[in-house]
């Protein structure tokens, strides 16, 4: 059995990962106004994102 190894670190900004990240969740993020507030958000505010071995 291969174990995933996965990394958290601070990196640039993805908005464009936010977003498509949001669309599975439609029950949370049904408004297409406050969606689009946390991909303005994205933009700006500290990131951090979870990659595994393979990026």
């Amino acid at each position: 059995m291969t174990q995933t190894r996965w990394s958290a670190v601070r990196d640039d900004q993805v908005p464009e990962d936010v977003d498509r990240l949001l669309l599975t969740v439609p029950e949370w993020f049904g408004r297409p106004e406050s969606k689009a507030e946390y991909v303005d958000d994205a933009r700006t505010m500290e990131t951090w994102t979870v990659r595994d071995d393979a990026g």
